[in-house]
Parts: C-alpha cells; sequence; structure tokens
C-alpha cells in the first residue's frame, strides 16, 4: 500500500515532468516564430532602401518611414520571441532538475501573457510551484553540492 506522502510525491513528479514538457512545447513554438518576423523586416528594408525617391501621395508619412517602421517593428518582434522562447526553453530544464524556483515562477508570470496556452501553462505552474512539497525539492535541489571533479593522476615514473 502507497502512504499519503508517497503518492504527493509521486503526484509531484508527474505534475513537474508535465510542466517541463509544457515549457519546452512553447519555448520551441516561440522559437520558431520568431522566424516569421523576418518577413516584416525585408519588407521594410526593401520600402525603405529600395524606393527612397517614390513621392508621396497625400499627407501620411512617405513609403521610406513606414518602411524603417515595419523593419524596426519586425526587428523587435524578433527579439522579443527568441528572448521568451529561449526562456521558456530554458525554464523546462530548471523544472526538471528542480532549479531556480523564482525565475519558473517569473517565467510562469509572463507566460500569463500568451492566451490561450500560456495562461493555463502559467496557472498551473503557479499552482504546483506553491505545493509546499514541491517548495521543498526546489530546496533540497539548491542545497545539494555539485559532485567534485576526480584529482588529476599523478604520472608514475613507470610511465615516465
Amino acid at each position: 500500500m502507497i502512504t499519503l506522502e508517497e503518492r504527493q510525491q509521486l503526484l509531484d513528479e508527474e505534475h513537474m515532468r508535465l510542466l517541463a514538457i509544457g515549457y519546452f512545447v512553447t519555448g520551441g513554438t516561440y522559437s520558431v516564430l520568431a522566424f516569421f518576423p523576418i518577413i516584416y523586416i525585408v519588407m521594410g528594408l526593401f520600402l525603405a532602401l529600395g524606393m527612397p525617391d517614390l513621392p508621396r501621395d497625400g499627407p501620411g508619412p512617405g513609403p521610406v518611414f513606414m518602411g524603417w517602421l515595419f523593419a524596426i517593428v519586425g526587428f523587435v518582434l524578433m527579439i522579443v520571441l527568441s528572448a521568451v522562447g529561449t526562456l521558456q526553453l530554458y525554464v523546462g530544464r530548471c523544472m526538471g532538475r528542480r532549479k531556480s524556483q523564482t525565475l519558473c515562477m517569473v517565467a510562469a508570470g509572463i507566460s500569463c501573457i500568451f492566451i490561450p496556452f500560456g495562461t493555463l501553462l502559467g496557472i498551473f505552474t503557479f499552482i504546483v510551484l506553491g505545493r509546499p512539497s514541491v517548495q521543498v525539492q526546489f530546496r533540497a535541489s539548491s542545497l545539494a553540492k555539485p559532485p567534485l571533479p576526480p584529482p588529476p593522476s599523478q604520472p608514475t615514473s613507470a610511465t615516465t
């Protein structure tokens, strides 16, 4: 018969594994989506650099201004999606290793911005990381020291 503590530990392990998978999926998705703003960058540079002599038709901004605006917005969007994707991938790794609980909470808050899947992932992360049993796991892994590397081997007189 399984005890309540063992049952809770199994649930925590499974929930943390599922959250890590969720962060890996969203991180990969955002990383792939980060390439789509390249279309805006190319289109903006084409307008800004390829059509500098076009006359303006009316009081609005010309094609050069709009081209630079497209390019800058595309570049910023690409940087943001790349950063969020990298953060999500790293948090998935931290979840699996039970490291950086604060970073996981911050990433969960950022995930809540991306409706609907990111919101669900963020809320479930807050729920799971709020459990005392999970907090103990994170504290235990932060207190554990990494193993020391083996000492360098000393050359013997027979090998020299």
